[in-house]
């Protein structure tokens, strides 16, 4: 195995000196360049929009530089609503990335995290899936792989949603029956990662979009269609804009961010008209490129979005690292928000 250079190499917070230098970082990350493409996106735009997401004071992240040269970027965030539901302190790792082809450099800028987040039960992190390097380091650090997600597109310019895609019988949710959309997540949506995470019961691993759906569905930013069969919800969808990055990055992008169809309704074609309401009504709303994203083993969703006009763009691998397992001993206990990670405490010279 060849030997690594680590002389003049340093980790510390990132600061407002560090900006110039993180647009090049971003430009040069190769894993999502096939879905920018897709989505019309131009990667400096992207590297824009990327170098905003650092000035979020919920965002702590350390740089790895050598000599004057920024060369790797970590991030990490706190989940507070997650937090509460588990009864844990929960973090998201966000930037993972380096502009040096060798897994040392991210096991480096992992350890340092790790070492920092004293205040941590627990570590998500998503990758490419053909990030390699990011993988091992992950792997190599006890992070656990609990399954894969791929990202879909559409566009509305190159292919405007039909005029049939309006002749539905799908209706915006009207507030009485909003408690109906949300018992009916619970059975539908089972393709998440906590399933396959040997940490998190069963129970809790069904109710986490309830939860998160029972806190955030239905707010202002939401739109909504669903299926009516005698007053009873029998399926909806969720979904909608992205005001602030369709202005960083120019055009007008939107999502479909949740749909669920009963399961004794299934085959039904019920989730193909509800994905077609939605792209007429976004359509109809200036909408010029609708994304997906879900779990790479719902193959029904999959193959609905294929049949709508939605392409796989890219593809992430998710992993777990639970700090402190016997969080359940902890889950009568009243936890708030996440607390700072500690990554702004000092700067550390390597010495591996």
């Amino acid at each position: 195995m060849s030997s690594i250079e680590f002389a003049d190499l340093s980790i510390r917070p990132l600061t407002d000196e560090d900006y110039p230098q993180v647009d090049l970082l971003f430009q040069e990350y190769p894993h999502k360049d096939f879905q920018l493409r897709q989505l019309n996106i131009p990667k400096r735009k992207m590297a824009e929009f990327l170098k905003t997401t650092l000035a979020d004071p919920e965002l702590e992240s350390a740089c790895l530089r050598q000599g004057q040269r920024l060369s790797g970027l970590i991030s990490a965030r706190s989940l507070p609503w997650m937090s509460e539901m588990f009864g844990a302190r929960m973090f998201a790792i966000q930037h993972f990335l380096t502009r040096l082809d060798s897994v040392a450099y991210l096991k480096t800028m992992l350890r340092y995290l790790l070492d920092h987040m004293t205040t941590a039960d627990f570590l998500d992190c998503r990758v490419a899936n053909g990030d390699t390097n990011a993988i091992q380091a992950l792997e190599d650090n006890g992070f656990r792989f609990v399954g894969n997600e791929v990202y879909l597109a559409r566009s509305l310019i190159e292919s405007p949603a039909p005029d049939e895609y309006g002749d539905n019988n799908c209706v915006s949710c009207p507030e009485q029956l909003q408690n109906q959309v949300i018992d009916l997540v619970r059975n539908t949506h089972f393709h998440n990662r906590f399933m396959y995470d040997p940490e998190v019961s069963e129970h809790d691993a069904a109710e986490i979009y309830k939860q998160y759906l029972s806190g955030f569905a239905f707010k202002k930013d939401f739109r909504s269609r669903i299926v009516l069969r005698e007053g009873q919800v029998e399926g909806f969808i969720l979904y909608r804009f992205n005001a602030a990055f369709s202005k960083a990055v120019g055009g007008n992008y939107a999502s479909l961010d949740f749909i669920g169809v009963n399961p004794n309704n299934r085959s039904a074609g019920l989730g193909e008209e509800l994905n077609k309401a939605a792209l007429y009504d976004l359509a109809k709303a200036g909408a010029t490129h609708v994304v997906v994203r879900t779990f790479g083993s719902n193959y029904p969703a999959v193959r609905i979005c294929h049949k709508v006009g939605f392409k796989i763009t890219s593809s992430d691998l998710h992993f777990h690292l639970w700090l402190r397992p016997k969080y359940d001993s902890r889950r009568n206990e009243k936890v708030g928000p996440s607390p700072a990670s500690g990554l702004g405490e000092l700067e550390r010279k390597t010495s591996l």
